[in-house]
C-alpha cells in the first residue's frame, strides 16, 4: 500500500474546509507552510503526528477518528521500560495514517489516547488490546 504524503493530507483536508464558513484556511494559498502547521515535523517519512492545529483541521473537515485509550501496563512493554522518544519515534514508523497523541481527564486521573484517523489501524489496535501489543505484533513481522 502506498501511503498518501503530507501535502496529500493538506490538500484532502482544505478541500473538506471549502464549504465550512468557519474555515480559517480559506485564504492560505502556502501549503507548505500548513505542513509545518499541521504537522510536528514538515519532512516527508518522519511520521503523521498531528500538532494541536492539525487537529483542529481535521475536526473541523469532519474528517472520521477513533479515540483509542493506550490501555493498562502489559508485562511485555510498559511506560517504564520504553522511553518516551523511542515510543514517539515507533509511532512514527508504524503508524501509516494521520495520528494525535492526547490527554484527557477520566475522574480527575489523567488518561492518555491516540486518536487514529484510519479505520484499519483502529480495528488492529483494538483487536490487540492496547497500542503496545499492537506496536509489538507489528515490530515481530519485519
Amino acid at each position: 500500500m502506498i501511503y498518501p504524503n503530507k501535502l496529500e493530507y493538506v490538500n484532502k483536508v482544505l478541500q473538506e474546509l471549502q464549504s465550512n464558513p468557519d474555515n480559517p484556511w480559506r485564504n492560505h494559498t502556502d501549503k507548505e507552510k500548513l505542513i509545518f502547521e499541521w504537522f510536528i515535523t514538515a519532512r516527508q517519512g518522519d511520521g503523521l503526528r498531528l500538532t494541536d492545529a492539525g487537529v483542529n483541521a481535521f475536526k473541523l473537515a469532519n474528517i472520521e477518528h477513533y479515540d483509542i485509550e493506550f490501555g493498562k501496563k502489559t508485562n511485555r512493554m510498559s511506560y517504564a521500560t520504553l522511553a518516551w522518544q523511542k515510543f514517539i519515534l515507533e509511532l512514527n514508523d508504524k503508524i501509516r495514517s494521520p495520528y494525535y497523541v492526547g490527554i484527557k481527564l477520566v475522574d480527575n486521573n489523567k488518561q492518555p489516547y491516540i486518536r487514529l484517523y484510519d479505520e484499519k489501524i483502529a480495528m488492529m489496535l483494538t483487536l490487540y488490546g492496547d497500542i503496545h501489543s499492537y506496536l509489538e505484533s507489528v515490530r515481530s513481522t519485519k
